[in-house]
């Protein structure tokens, strides 16, 4: 390859600066937000995040606080975030809100440098890619920072667990994995890649260390009594998530689930718990099917392609559906973005028409909340994401 003119070294530069400082402007009006929303009389979620730890550190249950944010996580991040307590509260949101930054900037670097390897140039994603995908998910990076949400820091997690797995570093791999099912029971999906026998050690130590995060560490605060939260938090938060019915049976109605689309089309369908399962595990089954026939650890260019699916499948299957868990679709829009605008991939017209379907769709789902686009613009970036397993199969 030859070198870079100095003209498109102008250009990628100009480019470079716009996006950042788009990304920029962006965070210091969220940041505003944020802060007036935090010192409402209700707070935001990461206020209940640190009632929750003030109770776990008094003996109370971090599951009764009383706030309108109902706290509905495991106990480790009530854990974590005790030291944050004890700071004034204006500098723990600015704290909080610099992680999410970080965590979702690195979620970009790490899902590239698993796509790219040692041959990344993060400086030419950081130009047009980069101010797209901001524009893009603007609503859903907002709706997580003004919140205050702790999905930034699962999401980086569980992209650094996929990094060190690739890299065969199963003790940090393990770790990672662990502390994002630690803090938000999901990503307990990804377990699916590791049922193979060398890969075991992979689930043992993560096991491991969910017990040590979950039980040990809070159980050094409130002692056996945190079996007893965990039984509510069982029933309450676990099982009633699975057996919640969609609130897509109205006009109002709004999901990401294959589950939900379903019951959407035809609502008599409702009366079928079984549903809810058989169409969960048709999302999974599908991943586990695109793994096993073409599998990370032999075809590591299908590794960045295979992770969006699992992040994608968790939108499809979850209990909940919420604006800032779009944040999942991340990995996917950086792929298709690095490849169509800087590795120049010829695009067919399948894929222009599903890349067209996707932005539509998914701008609709931002004004209107209601229907079925998140759905459709989810399952867009699901078959560009399989189109492109299957071309690298080929080439492989």
């Amino acid at each position: 390859m030859g070198k870079e003119s100095p003209i498109n070294k102008s250009a990628n530069y100009t480019k470079l600066k716009i996006g950042l400082i788009v990304f920029i402007l962006l965070l210091i009006v969220f940041l505003v937000q944020m802060y007036q929303r935090a010192y409402r009389d209700n707070g935001i979620d990461f206020t209940s995040y640190l009632l929750s730890s003030k109770a776990l550190l008094k003996g109370t249950n971090p599951y009764e606080t009383g706030s309108p944010f109902q706290y509905i996580y495991p106990l480790f991040l009530t854990f974590i975030l005790i030291p944050l307590t004890e700071l004034p509260y204006w500098f723990s949101l600015i704290l909080w809100y610099i992680t999410g930054v970080l965590s979702f900037y690195y979620s970009v670097f790490f899902t590239l440098k698993i796509y790219k390897k040692g041959d990344l140039d993060l400086t030419l994603f950081l130009g047009l890619p980069f101010f797209l995908l901001v524009i893009i998910l603007s609503n859903v990076i907002q709706n997580n920072l003004l919140n205050g949400q702790v999905n930034f820091i699962v999401f980086i997690l569980s992209i650094l667990f996929f990094y060190f797995y690739l890299e065969k570093k199963t003790l940090l791999a393990s770790f990672c994995l662990a502390v994002a099912i630690s803090i938000k029971i999901v990503p307990a999906l990804f377990l699916i890649l590791v049922f193979r026998k060398e890969r075991l050690p992979v689930l043992w130590y993560t096991l491991l260390f969910v017990i040590i995060l979950c039980v040990v560490l809070p159980g050094t605060i409130q002692g056996l009594k945190i079996f007893d939260y965990y039984k509510e938090y069982v029933n309450k938060f676990v099982i009633a998530g699975i057996n919640e019915t969609p609130s897509a049976l109205n006009d109002h109605s709004f999901f990401f689930t294959l589950y939900g689309f379903v019951i959407y089309l035809f609502p008599v369908l409702i009366k079928i718990k079984l549903l809810k399962i058989i169409f969960s595990a048709i999302a999974i089954i599908a991943v586990i099917t695109i793994n096993y026939k073409s599998p990370i650890e032999k075809h590591g260019k299908n590794a960045p392609f295979i992770m969006s699916l699992l992040f994608l499948s968790i939108l499809l299957i979850g209990p909940m559906s919420e604006t800032h868990h779009l944040i999942y679709i991340l990995p996917a829009l950086c792929l298709v973005l690095y490849d169509f605008l800087i590795n120049k991939v010829k695009m067919n017209k399948r894929t222009i028409i599903i890349s067209i379907m996707f932005v539509v769709t998914f701008s609709i789902g931002n004004f209107f909340k209601t229907g079925v686009y998140y759905f459709i613009s989810i399952v867009c970036l699901y078959i560009l994401m399989t189109d492109r397993i299957s071309w690298r199969i080929k080439i492989a």
